[in-house]
């Protein structure tokens, strides 16, 4: 099922917000299982230079040998402080298996995954409505809004 195409250039982007643990099934559900494959889901931390420097100093080596798959996977969660503002999820499948590309597709049930959508705040409302029509005629019943980032409060200042 898909919903349509967005970029951020033309003001139509989307927030979709679901949970760890339906991100985290929908990938387990897909996973083809063989020995040593595993499915991991991790927060990323986000570290200084020097710090991310001395953790794969200590702990690097310890983690790409690790049999288990948790190494290879801790060694997936962390990245710079510059990118602290992400607040980044990882979802990690580990397969030995052969594969045509770096990426692992899986279909998922967007009824299922998704509990809310928020459009951007800059997007034209006609073509909100345009889109949350659709959405409703497919049959998601759950939260659809545009985003009020943009939206400035009235304030009143009494002097």
């Amino acid at each position: 099922m898909q919903f349509g195409e967005f970029t951020l250039q033309k003001k139509n982007g989307v927030r979709i917000t679901t949970t760890p643990r339906k991100l985290f099934n929908a990938l387990y559900k897909s996973a083809v299982f063989a020995p040593n494959n595993s499915c991991f889901i991790g927060k990323v931390k986000y570290y200084k230079t020097p710090k991310l420097k001395n953790l794969l100093h200590t702990k690097g080596a310890e983690w790409i040998l690790d049999k288990t798959g948790i190494g290879v996977a801790k060694s997936l969660l962390f990245k710079r402080i510059t990118f602290d503002h992400e607040k980044e999820v990882r979802l990690i499948y580990n397969s030995f298996g052969k594969f045509k590309s770096d990426l692992y597709k899986f279909e998922v049930n967007p009824f299922e995954l998704i509990d809310d959508i928020a459009f951007d705040p800059r997007m034209e409302y006609k073509e909100f409505k345009k889109h949350k029509t659709k959405l409703t005629s497919i049959g998601f019943e759950k939260r659809i809004v545009k985003s009020k980032l943009y939206h400035i409060p009235n304030f009143v200042i009494k002097v």
